[in-house]
């Protein structure tokens, strides 16, 4: 077999079944449009995990079943009992017989040609192959309504990863690269951390000049939203750590990033496809700064347990900061986001909350 598509579901029942109806039909349109039919039926197997739902998923996907809905495609569903993202996305790939593994999360919305693209890399038989998606934003209420606090632009933007989005252009690139500032035409010399650089350059103090991103960042992975594996990849390099990851209603995180930092360290090229494309519905909850600085916290305790059990692949033998380092980068955060909420710069203000949340992650994750 050619394919698995792997959607892990947990308590999504009318979005999973909205992206099990654009599987479906684009599904019954690849094999008519395919010279031979059969070849693409026999090629292509769908599995849903079920992560426990309390829902009705289960209802829900019989009913499709009884009714045919999905048609010639091969339609498999798999209650998977160990809660966690991690422990769902395994059992999917132990499920799984393609030799192209098309990861999916049960909340987005295909692009019109997204399964004739990942067949199509499917028919190549590819190995040691990792393709990370571009998942576009759809925003409640359009991104021209976006809070001022909310810059999705560096050096100050909130990480696209937690709404999840990874939208970075229409051109293939290899991870990782890196994004820069967008130049302000009016004034393309302004540094928009005049006021921090001149600081910190004033302190002589290395440590302090690392403390934020100097215009430019360097995105580093793909997200799990959707991303395409060869399964010799997991065979050879192993699967998601059942240590980390979302876990029932908790939010959790960095499963899929110490995934894809392992497989980067071990030399895998690992692309930015951006003709595997979907679309994120991001709801209202999301757009808020409890949410957004809630998931800044939580990463900052993942980011420290990973340090400590040297997870941190692409910076081998890092250790996690030392709680003297921690209360500095505190203290400047704090000090920078007073000066510019006295400033009224929403936007570099809350950015300096998400480090301070972060910071504070990291120092629970220290003494926890």
């Amino acid at each position: 077999m050619l394919l698995s598509i792997i959607i892990c579901t947990y308590n999504r029942k009318d979005e999973v079944k909205k992206v099990l109806e654009s599987l479906f039909k684009q599904f019954k349109d690849l094999y008519l449009e395919e010279e031979d039919s059969r070849e693409v039926i026999a090629s292509l197997e769908l599995i849903l995990i079920d992560n426990n739902s309390t829902d009705n998923t289960g209802n829900m996907i019989f009913n499709m079943l009884a009714e045919k809905a999905n048609g010639n495609m091969e339609f498999r569903y798999v209650i998977e009992m160990a809660q966690g993202s991690s422990q769902a996305r395994n059992r999917g790939i132990k499920e799984a017989n393609g030799q192209l593994l098309a990861f999916l999360d049960d909340d987005i919305e295909l692009n019109a040609n997204w399964l004739k693209n990942v067949y199509a890399v499917a028919k190549t038989q590819p190995q040691k192959l990792v393709y990370g998606a571009r998942v576009i934003p759809d925003w409640f209420g359009g991104e021209e309504n976006l809070p001022d606090w909310l810059n999705l632009e560096p050096p100050f933007e909130i990480i696209q990863s937690l709404f999840p989005a990874h939208d970075y252009g229409d051109q293939a690139k290899e991870y990782p690269f890196e994004i820069h500032v967008k130049e302000n035409e009016e004034s393309p010399d302004e540094n928009p951390l005049k006021i921090e650089e001149e600081l910190f350059n004033r302190t002589g103090n290395s440590f302090l000049n690392k403390l934020i991103n100097m215009g430019k960042r360097k995105v580093q992975n793909p997200i799990s939203a959707c991303f395409l594996a060869s399964k010799d990849i997991f065979e050879t390099y192993g699967n998601f750590r059942g240590d980390l990851g979302i876990k029932a209603n908790e939010r959790g995180a960095c499963e899929d990033t110490e995934f894809f930092w392992r497989i980067l360290a071990a030399g895998i090229k690992v692309k930015y496809m951006p003709q595997i494309c979907v679309h994120h519905p991001i709801p209202n909850t999301k757009i808020r700064k409890d949410f957004v600085l809630a998931w800044y916290e939580l990463i900052g305790k993942t980011l420290y347990y990973m340090a400590e059990n040297n997870l941190l692949h692409l910076n081998p033998g890092s250790k996690p900061s030392s709680g003297l380092i921690l209360r500095i980068k505190l203290f400047a955060f704090w000090f920078f986001r007073i000066g510019n909420a006295l400033l009224l710069d929403s936007t570099k203000s809350f950015w300096y909350a998400c480090q301070i949340a972060k910071t504070k992650g990291e120092l629970a994750g220290k003494y926890r």
